[in-house]
Parts: C-alpha cells; sequence; structure tokens
C-alpha cells in the first residue's frame, strides 16, 4: 500500500506509479520528484511502432542511481513530421501532474533528431505555462530532409541546453535520402547554449553520421545529466504534507 496514500484521495492506494508503471518510477512508494523526458527518434516505416530504442534503455539504465530519490522518468517514442505531436501533449500533462505534487521538481527534457525537434517544441510550450527547464539535451535535431527548417531558436525558459550536431554524408542509402542533420542553436539568453559541433568526430572506427549520433554522444549526455543532479542534490526541497495537500486541492 502507498505509505503517502493519504497526500493522492482520487487515487487507488495500490495502484503502482500512478497505474503507469512503463512511464513513472517509484521504486520506495513515495512521491514524484524530479523529471527526466527523453524523446526517440522518428518512427519510420518499419519503425512505426518501436517504441524506446536500445540508447533509451542504456539512458534508462545510467539514471538508475537517481531513482533512490524518486526521480521520474518518462520516455516517448515519436510520430514523424507531425508538429504538434501527441507525445508533446503526454509529456505536458506528466509534467503538470508531477508539478501539483512537487512544485520543487527539476525538470530535464533529451531528444534525438526528431525527438530533438519536439523536446525543443515542448520547453517552447512549458515556456508558455511559465514553467523553467533546468536541462535540454538535443542531439542531432532533425526533420528529414526539412532538417535546416527546424527551429533552432531555444526559449527562455531554458536554463542550458546542451547540443550535438553534425554535418556529415550519411553512409547508409536510406540516410542519404533523407539527409538528416543537426545544425547550432540559438540563445536567447547569454551563455544559455553549448554547441557541440561533432562532424569531425569518430565512433566504430568510421565518421559519425546521423544514424549513430545517439549512440556516440550517449555516454556523454548520461555524465551531463547525472551530473546536473548531483550538483543540485544538496540544495533539494521538500514541502510538508499540509503544503502537498493544499496544492493538490488548489489545482
Amino acid at each position: 500500500m502507498d505509505p503517502h496514500t493519504e497526500r493522492y484521495e482520487s487515487i487507488n492506494p495500490y495502484l503502482y506509479a500512478f497505474n503507469n508503471p512503463a512511464r513513472f518510477i517509484d521504486i520506495k512508494g513515495r512521491d514524484p520528484g524530479d523529471i527526466i523526458i527523453l524523446f526517440t527518434g522518428a518512427n519510420i516505416g518499419w519503425a512505426s511502432q518501436q517504441g524506446p530504442t536500445p540508447v533509451i534503455d542504456r539512458l534508462m539504465q545510467d539514471f538508475a542511481p537517481l531513482r533512490k530519490d524518486f526521480t521520474i522518468s518518462v520516455q516517448y517514442h515519436t510520430q514523424y513530421n507531425l508538429g504538434d505531436d501527441e507525445s508533446v501533449a503526454d509529456a505536458m500533462d506528466a509534467i503538470d501532474h508531477s508539478l501539483r505534487i512537487n512544485p520543487k521538481a527539476k525538470i530535464v527534457i533529451y531528444g534525438y533528431s526528431y525527438g530533438g525537434v519536439l523536446a525543443n517544441y515542448l520547453a517552447k510550450k512549458l515556456d508558455e505555462a511559465n514553467v523553467k527547464v533546468d536541462l535540454l539535451v538535443t542531439v542531432d535535431a532533425a526533420n528529414g530532409q526539412g532538417s535546416n527548417k527546424v527551429n533552432r531558436k531555444i526559449s527562455k525558459n531554458v536554463k542550458k541546453n546542451l547540443n550535438y550536431f553534425q554535418k556529415n554524408k550519411a553512409r547508409s542509402f536510406l540516410g542519404r535520402i533523407v539527409g538528416s542533420h543537426g545544425d547550432k542553436n540559438i540563445e536567447s539568453t547569454p551563455g544559455q547554449v553549448v554547441n557541440n559541433d561533432m562532424s569531425g568526430a569518430m565512433y566504430g572506427g568510421q565518421s559519425v553520421d546521423h544514424s549513430t549520433m545517439d549512440e556516440a554522444t550517449e555516454g556523454t549526455v548520461a555524465n551531463a545529466i547525472l551530473n546536473f543532479f548531483n550538483s543540485v542534490q544538496d540544495g533539494k526541497k521538500t514541502i510538508s504534507g499540509d503544503e502537498l495537500k493544499k496544492q493538490i486541492n488548489n489545482q
């Protein structure tokens, strides 16, 4: 039984992780904590039902040490070239639900390829809702052959954006047809964006291209996110049960 069931009168006390264990992590049965949103690349053809990619699954394992702090990790696969994607609406709902209970939660968003486009779009939607994004990680954010038409301006609510991109010619036949690649992001505030051009980098003995960018940056991204949470851990604040109930009732 949920040890904090009195805080969630509208939820069955025996439902683990808001009855959505595929998205929410709550090992000790406490409360929602910091939030990590992970977007995969686009669904194309045979991968139309791809779900989480191997890289996303490994990142989830990398973030396992954070679970003792009741961190929520939410992962989404993305539908290609749909703009205002259903995944963004779902992520907004997840963040809103968590912030009602823990308004001090830190928010980290990661997106690769078309997921990077949606990650930036989610940040902009959160800006409209006056919600801060503590860390936005974009990896070769691209929209297929329309890569250079991507909105690469980072909204002012993002405290820090780590952007990894490359412009190499793809090795695969499909990759050459699609022609996906990232580019520099544009900051809204000084020092907000850290652009990392990996066009000259090597991965697996070959020049990195769009298809390998998520794997090539996996370790760096995991360390960056883990270091971020470790740096703020000592500064985390909690609110009392009465304050939590007030937040829930007011919402």
